[in-house]
């Protein structure tokens, strides 16, 4: 009985070691993005912006666009969408390895949405003209 007891906690060591070494160590924490001061926005966007700059917003984009069909409308839409953004931030950690992607509490702004701050020039920026957004963060990236 104690050496199925010592090679449990062996076992449970071992798992902890290896869970550590993958990174779990590190854990972060999304929030709400009217939360967010002006420097961890800034932060944040710093990262976007790199990540764009070297293609991975275009990489992404992509897979969802492909995907779309498969993803949206049916019970795979949560889990799929969990490890989209799962692997997005892990890029974006490449970066910074503080990075997590903020969230919108859109029922705040649920009355009038283009009206939210999240949507004005100091954030995101607002819905632009076809496939390009005329001001915030993505301020001339092409959207597709």
């Amino acid at each position: 009985m104690k050496v199925f007891s010592i090679c449990g906690i062996f076992v449970a060591q071992l798992l902890a070691q290896l869970a550590n070494a993958q990174g779990c160590s590190t854990i972060v924490t999304r929030r709400d993005i009217m939360s967010l001061s002006q420097q961890e926005w800034n932060q944040i966007a710093y990262v976007l912006r790199r990540m764009n700059d070297d293609g991975w917003f275009r990489y992404f984009s992509d897979i969802h666009n492909y995907e779309f069909g498969n993803i949206h409308g049916n019970d795979h839409f949560f889990p799929w969408h969990r490890r989209y953004l799962r692997d997005f931030e892990e890029v974006g950690q490449r970066y910074d390895s503080n990075f997590a992607v903020p969230y919108w509490d859109e029922l705040r702004d649920s009355r009038n949405p283009a009206g939210s701050p999240v949507m004005s020039d100091m954030r995101i920026g607002g819905n632009g003209f076809g496939t390009c957004v005329n001001d915030g963060l993505q301020h001339g990236w092409t959207m597709s």
